[in-house]
């Protein structure tokens, strides 16, 4: 259902906090899919790229990805891809990757809301149980208003 997808991914944003990394890209992918939704880029996130590996592939993220339509697929690779190693033409593997797609439409309603909360946990100080609370809030908000904010605020908070 919706509402425990959603409720699914209130529970990861507050569990990317002990994964800082993760939280940006989280944030990225969020912000990038906010502003162009259409964008095939922002809609295939390759598991391989050791960034996406490292700070992508981990149970918080992906639950809040598939709350919002990404799925896991094998896909094949494109000439360029599949000729990187000779190893792999020895093994007579068929040259696939692991891949996330967000297939159909984009909710950007529902992405904004997310963002909203990473954004409200990114500025929260205090434990996971304070977080947990603020996460709980803004849905609930968020639940009774029906309506998303400005999720542009939350790019430029890079931190080294």
């Amino acid at each position: 259902t919706v509402g425990g997808a959603v409720a699914t991914a209130v529970a990861a944003c507050a569990e990317l906090e002990a994964l800082p990394l993760s939280f940006k890209a989280v944030q990225r992918i969020l912000t990038n899919l906010s502003k162009s939704p259409d964008e095939i880029k922002y809609r295939r996130l390759r598991l391989e790229n050791p960034a996406v590996k490292n700070y992508v592939d981990l149970a918080p993220v992906l639950r809040i990805l598939t709350s919002i339509g990404f799925v896991r697929k094998e896909e094949e690779r494109s000439v360029e891809e599949g000729s990187q190693s000779s190893d792999d033409k020895s093994n007579n593997k068929p040259p696939v990757e692991q891949v996330l797609v967000l297939e159909g439409n984009v909710d950007v309603g529902q992405i904004k809301d997310l963002l909203n909360i990473l954004d409200g946990l990114s500025s929260e100080s205090g434990d996971a149980n304070t977080t947990t609370s603020k996460a709980e809030k803004l849905e609930i908000k968020k639940s009774e208003s029906g309506g998303g904010g400005d999720a542009a605020t939350s790019e430029g908070k890079q931190e080294s």
